[in-house]
């Protein structure tokens, strides 16, 4: 052991004053000494003392306790908004929570849902830890399931995991905790609606968007009625699957009618989305 309480960073021993026959020094150990399991001490000897050195003694060098406690600014939020994670570490050891020890290798990384969050080069990001905080702001993904089902509509906890990484700490410090994505209202826009009065037939552009008007992802499954009669095979009623969003009906056939005032659109609840309806009177009628 060196001068300076370690293991390197100087070329000169620690001496220490023996007094009454014993010399007493203490030792914060740092990571070099983790893996020490032996300690032997060196009397140099005087003028009427020989030297000696001591037969080694079996030390255990532990690394030192933490906890980890995670906060959101928001325990509800809305798809395709931030939000902010914050971890604070706090070292336990001694069964004192204080401030962590610094060094230059620690980190906290994230997961939502078991998925790793990423960095701009896909790798595991690694948020800095400042004065013991670290935070992350996390963009929800629009389309991300807020219900554990269609027919009770119970809220989804989305579940945050935090790991605090550091040599000079115990491994698997880690926390969770949740927070709840609300589901999106949507919009249905029809367009083009053009029914064959020869061969009674409908044509017609579906679009499908979110409240901040991107299309939705995934498919919808719609229910179309004309002039207030739901479209059926036989007495089946006929359903119709968007793609992302979108679906273009090219001539299904609609029941005979005089005249043809209305087709409305129905699309049902779904995990990321709220059901909804419109109707269009525009409606192009060929001969």
């Amino acid at each position: 052991i060196k001068d300076n309480g370690k293991l390197t960073g100087s070329s000169n021993p620690l001496k220490v004053k023996v007094a009454n026959g014993t010399a007493t020094t203490t030792i914060t150990p740092d990571l070099n000494m983790v893996n020490s399991d032996k300690i032997t001490a060196s009397y140099i000897g005087t003028t009427i003392y020989n030297a000696s050195t001591s037969t080694p003694a079996s030390i255990k060098i532990s690394k030192r306790n933490a906890t980890i406690e995670i906060t959101t600014n928001k325990k509800i939020v809305k798809q395709g908004q931030n939000l902010t994670i914050t971890a604070r570490v706090y070292d336990t050891t001694g069964g004192k929570k204080t401030g962590i020890t610094s060094t230059n290798d620690e980190f906290v990384y994230f997961k939502i849902n078991g998925i790793t969050l990423k960095d701009a080069k896909g790798e595991m990001l690694k948020a800095k830890i400042v004065n013991g905080v670290a935070t992350v702001n996390y963009t929800v993904p629009v389309g991300l399931s807020c219900v554990t089902d269609t027919q009770t509509m119970t809220p989804k906890n989305q579940t945050i995991l935090a790991v605090f990484y550091s040599k000079t700490y115990q491994e698997d410090i880690k926390n969770t905790t949740t927070f709840q994505v609300e589901r999106s209202n949507i919009t249905i826009t029809l367009s083009n609606a053009t029914i064959n009065n020869k061969t009674h037939t409908l044509s017609m552009k579906i679009t499908i968007k979110d409240y901040l008007g991107n299309t939705v992802s995934g498919p919808n499954k719609c229910i179309i009625k004309v002039n207030g009669v739901t479209l059926k095979n036989g007495t089946a009623v006929m359903y119709y699957y968007t793609t992302d969003g979108v679906l273009n009906l090219k001539n299904i056939p609609v029941p005979t009618a005089k005249n043809y005032t209305s087709v409305e659109v129905i699309t049902q609840d779904r995990l990321a989305y709220k059901s909804q309806r419109n109707t269009t009177t525009k409606i192009k009628v060929t001969n």
